[in-house]
């Protein structure tokens, strides 16, 4: 929906290393470059997890960073950038797409209390920012 005088938002594509950054009264863990939490940003990779709970909560996605935030899900530390996909606006759900599916993801990059520290995730808005290729 576009609003007579608004403008498109435009997301600024981001490796997953970059997602985050350093800010001025707080540094996400391993973040590099310009704070961008708040932002609208794309990152691309291929999914390494997805949620296997009924409501498939989240799924990670790694461009090759092999970035992790240290949670542990069944014995394991998952590689990647979570998204998180549940928490939507009322009437929005998103899909979770395949394990070992190449991807696009574009979201809020928020951020997320982790073992390692404060890391990141990606908030997803509707299904059309989950891109599979």
């Amino acid at each position: 929906m576009r609003f007579p005088g608004s403008v498109n938002l435009r997301p600024y594509y981001m490796p997953n290393l970059t997602l985050g950054g350093v800010g001025t009264d707080v540094r996400y863990t391993g973040g590099v470059g310009v704070n961008n939490v708040g932002l609208l940003v794309t990152t691309a990779g291929k999914v390494t997890y997805v949620d296997t709970a009924t409501t498939k909560r989240f799924f990670y996605v790694d461009d090759g960073s092999a970035m992790s935030d240290g949670i542990v899900i069944g014995g394991t530390t998952r590689t990647g950038v979570r998204v998180q996909i549940n928490g939507l606006a009322t009437g929005n759900t998103i899909t979770a797409p395949g394990m070992g599916d190449f991807v696009r993801v574009t979201g809020i990059c928020a951020p997320l209390t982790a073992p390692i520290g404060i890391s990141v995730q990606l908030r997803p808005r509707t299904q059309d920012d989950v891109v599979v290729y």
